[in-house]
């Protein structure tokens, strides 16, 4: 259990109960095509070029059935809010100044972790095998897509699947490891939460996960009367990296 060192001036401690016990998910495939085309080169004027777009349509037809989209996870209360990390009532902390911000008023952490299973994963190496690169690509493509899709169905379900009857409501911005400042070395703190290997997901000692199609991430859970996190607190708001594919809002600093 790491150390941590609490500042009166600068914390906020809570201890809401327990919300809602572990889970389990599966879901409907979906591919979002429009996050499927961005990772394409498609830019906002303009659309793909033919030949991309009618392989983009053959590859579709091969990966759809492969698709096998579940979620896990667990909803935690927040003890300790700081200005640069999150704790819960165990001790452990995830770091990060942004995520504490957008959490400011949140009273639980959802900790998730969302696979499209592992046969997408085979047909990518078995396509470059064959050295059908662009083949692979596309299909590489296309899970991201997937597993974009059950993250955000996920989020955007938990108040109707996990909290209707709750004066609390799920925020939309979600932060997963290595993502903004949150160092992708905690993936491994995340993974001591959630039970991954459920869905069949593992973690390596560098932090990668396989199948390679999976998402990791946690969201906040806000009193209704106070409202997810106000958007200012967008991180994206103030990030300068234009070709960002995870960007949720354009930059309001870049000019």
């Amino acid at each position: 259990m790491e150390q941590v060192n609490l500042s009166r001036s600068n914390l906020t401690t809570r201890t809401p109960p327990v919300l809602v016990p572990p889970f389990q998910a599966k879901f409907k495939t979906k591919i979002d095509m429009g996050f499927v085309k961005r990772l394409l080169g498609q830019q906002k004027s303009g659309g793909l070029s033919r030949s991309t777009q009618n392989r983009l349509d053959q590859m579709y037809e091969a990966v759809y059935p492969l698709l096998r989209p579940r979620v896990v996870g667990e909803v935690f209360p927040i003890a300790v809010l700081e200005k640069n990390r999150i704790a819960l009532p165990s001790g452990l902390s995830f770091k990060s100044c942004k995520m504490a911000r957008v959490m400011a008023a949140a009273e639980y952490l959802v900790c998730f972790v969302a696979t499209v299973g592992k046969e997408i994963d085979e047909q990518i190496d078995q396509l470059m095998g064959q050295g059908k690169v662009a083949n692979a690509y596309i299909c590489d493509a296309l899970g991201s897509g997937a597993a974009e899709s059950v993250a955000e169905r996920f989020q955007n379900g938990f108040d109707r699947n996990f909290l209707p009857e709750t004066s609390l409501q799920a925020s939309n911005i979600r932060f997963s490891p290595g993502y903004c400042d949150w160092p992708v070395t905690e993936q491994h703190k995340l993974f001591s939460l959630v039970d991954a290997g459920a869905i069949g997901v593992e973690l390596s000692p560098n932090s990668l996960m396989a199948p390679r199609k999976s998402i990791s991430a946690v969201f906040g859970l806000y009193p209704k009367k106070n409202g997810p996190a106000p958007k200012k607190h967008n991180p994206c708001l103030s990030c300068c990296k234009k070709d960002c594919i995870a960007r949720r809002s354009p930059a309001e600093t870049i000019n």
